[in-house]
């Protein structure tokens, strides 16, 4: 799953971003991960809020990726106007 998650973040779809967002909710964290990694990579592929669940994941390196995602690069503006 996660090399199939890997692929798709590639391919710039609606269907490939609703499956990368289907991902985010896998039981694999390395699956998990590697779909929040995709999806952030891509200004204006989501909203930022796709990512706050993901703050708290139980595994920590997800989490950490979560918060790194909409504290900095292109979703940093949108998590702005979600925290006021």
């Amino acid at each position: 799953r996660r090399l199939s998650v890997q692929l798709l973040a590639d391919v710039d779809e609606p269907r490939a971003t609703t499956a990368l967002e289907r991902a985010l909710r896998d039981v694999d964290a390395s699956v998990r991960a590697q779909a929040l990694d995709g999806l952030a990579a891509a200004p204006g592929r989501i909203e930022a809020e796709t990512f706050l669940p993901l703050l708290d994941d139980p595994d920590p390196a997800v989490a950490a990726s979560a918060a790194a995602a909409v504290s900095t690069g292109p979703h940093t503006a949108q998590a702005a106007r979600v925290r006021r």
